[in-house]
C-alpha cells in the first residue's frame, strides 16, 4: 500500500503556522526506527508536539501506520 493512500490528506494550513507534513512524517519514522522520547526529538524536525498531534490523528484514522 502506498503511504500516499495510508495517510489523509491534512487539513489546510494555516497562514500563522505552515506545518511541512514531509518532515513531520520523517520525524515519525524516526521516532518508531530509534525509540527515543517524544521531547528528545531532533531540532531538525518540527516541535515534537505538532509531531505527536499528526501521529494521533494518523494513528486513529483506520490503522493508517499499521499497514505502513
Amino acid at each position: 500500500m502506498l503511504a500516499s493512500t495510508a495517510v489523509p490528506s491534512p487539513a489546510p494550513a494555516s497562514a500563522s503556522s505552515p506545518t511541512d507534513i514531509r518532515a513531520v512524517t520523517n520525524a515519525i519514522f524516526y521516532l518508531l526506527r530509534t525509540g527515543c522520547q517524544w521531547r528528545l526529538l531532533p531540532r531538525e524536525f518540527p516541535a515534537w508536539g505538532t509531531v505527536y498531534h499528526y501521529f494521533r490523528i494518523w494513528k486513529n484514522f483506520s490503522g493508517s501506520f499499521s499497514e505502513l
